[in-house]
């Protein structure tokens, strides 16, 4: 048997590495206690080293900063020992997460989304994809294989965009606004983009929508 071309993945990329973020915080820093500040640097450098690209590395040192904001605060809203260990160590490992972004010119703006906000545009994120997989599901007779692939890699970046909200508000919407200058420009989807994605990119702000003038 012959392949010709080499299928877009049929799972969520963006998912998978949420999925890694998540065991690696269930095993190796569960709750303050395990908070190690050489052990978990040492553990951080060797699932960091195994992904692929920054924006996966960035997902994932996203869900982990989240993870322990959420364990220290937790922790020391009981805590009741003099000069505890957590704060000053958890701050520390903090440390080292933001100097992984910062070693890309990936600074966090301060000007971060809320849990809620996150998920709300979560959800807006994959209300594109959604329709994206339909066009192409709709279409795969009709296209040819290389706008199929068009759909492909805009599916891809769209799920990457998930991850990339721990780059804070200002640089996340110019990402947003740049998919929908790269894809709503294609041959291939600029009609579609125009009646079913821009809408909803639209209807992530005001911010967005300034920058979509």
């Amino acid at each position: 048997m012959e392949y010709n071309s080499i299928p877009y993945p049929n799972f969520s990329i963006s998912e998978l590495i949420n999925r890694k973020a998540k065991d690696f915080c269930n095993q190796r820093i569960r709750d303050a206690g395990n908070i190690s500040l050489k052990y978990n640097i040492d553990q951080l450098e060797t699932e960091l080293y195994k992904l692929h690209n920054e924006k996966d590395k960035i997902q994932f040192v996203a869900y982990v900063i989240n993870h322990i904001n959420e364990i220290v605060a937790e922790h020391i809203a009981k805590c009741r020992t003099p000069n505890c260990r957590i704060e000053p160590e958890s701050q520390e490992l903090l440390y080292f997460l933001y100097g992984q972004l910062e070693e890309n010119d990936l600074n966090v703006d301060v000007d971060s989304f809320s849990r809620d906000e996150t998920y709300a545009n979560n959800d807006k994120i994959n209300q594109i994809i959604q329709k994206l997989k339909e066009l192409k599901a709709g279409q795969e007779i009709i296209f040819e294989e290389v706008d199929l692939l068009t759909i492909d890699s805009a599916i891809a970046e769209a799920e990457e965009l998930k991850g990339l909200q721990i780059l804070g508000k200002k640089k996340w919407f110019k990402l947003i606004a740049g998919f929908a200058a790269e894809y709503g420009a294609t041959k291939v989807l600029d009609e579609f983009f125009k009646g079913s994605i821009m809408p909803i990119i639209a209807s992530l702000g005001s911010f967005i929508t300034g920058l979509l003038k």
